[in-house]
């Protein structure tokens, strides 16, 4: 718990324990494919065996898209789908996906470290990685209602007025998914609360909560005291 004075109000700040899931509570764009005991993700497969989650994508984008260019080649693997066993030797699996699927996903390697204040992380697909993150061509022109774009297709941003490809886009809010993902699994979520006066005895202004960051959480409070500050002076007659 934080609590502070700002702008003649009194401001708490208390750990959000009841904030449901980012992969539940909001449509994501992207997908995760993850093997590890934490229970996140739109598919896993809890087992001992690191490799699962090349697995697991390969299951993934069988089922979702099966006219896509290259579910011929995912065909010619050997697939048992009860112990997702491959013929493919999992030490050329990442040359495998190099080559067949590189240009035809926005994709990120996922690593987890449950000690961690940041517990997932994304990282290179030639790492030892625990799982993915990904978007396809059909999920990104419908993310941006741009159903004839290609990954090469520019994409302004009006915010700073920058322009980048889908490619560049996908990959930028994949990352932004994945660090709400890790924050809630650090618990990092806040709520605040603001009155107009010197403690909590005093009338409640506002309380806010789901903000995913303690900076974050904090500056919001803190504009909520400013404003009500403001309007105060504004109707004190001068």
């Amino acid at each position: 718990m934080n609590e502070f004075m700002h702008a003649g109000c009194f401001i708490r700040i208390t750990q959000d324990t009841d904030v449901e899931s980012p992969l539940t509570a909001y449509d994501n764009a992207s997908k995760i494919v993850y093997n590890c005991q934490y229970p996140l993700g739109d598919l896993q497969h809890l087992c001992s065996d690191p490799s699962s989650s090349d697995k697991l994508l390969l299951l993934q984008l069988m089922g979702e898209e099966k006219s896509i260019e290259y579910f011929p080649l995912i065909r010619r693997l050997t697939l048992d789908f009860d112990t997702m066993a491959f013929d493919l030797d999992d030490r050329d699996w990442f040359k495998f996906f190099e080559h067949h699927f590189e240009n035809k996903l926005a994709i990120v390697g996922l690593s987890y470290n449950e000690y961690s204040y940041t517990p997932l992380r994304t990282c290179s697909l030639d790492k030892n990685i625990d799982g993915y993150a990904y978007m396809d061509l059909n999920m990104a022109q419908d993310n941006w209602c741009l159903p004839a774009a290609t990954w090469n297709t520019p994409i302004p941003y009006d915010h700073d007025n920058s322009v980048k490809t889908m490619m560049e886009r996908a990959l930028t809010l994949i990352e932004g998914e994945v660090a709400t993902l890790s924050m809630w699994m650090a618990g990092d979520v806040w709520g605040f609360e603001v009155f107009d006066g010197e403690d909590d005895d005093c009338d409640s202004i506002d309380s806010c909560w789901g903000h995913y960051g303690l900076d974050y959480c904090i500056s919001e409070a803190k504009s909520v005291a400013e404003a009500h500050r403001k309007r105060v002076l504004s109707d004190t007659p001068s």
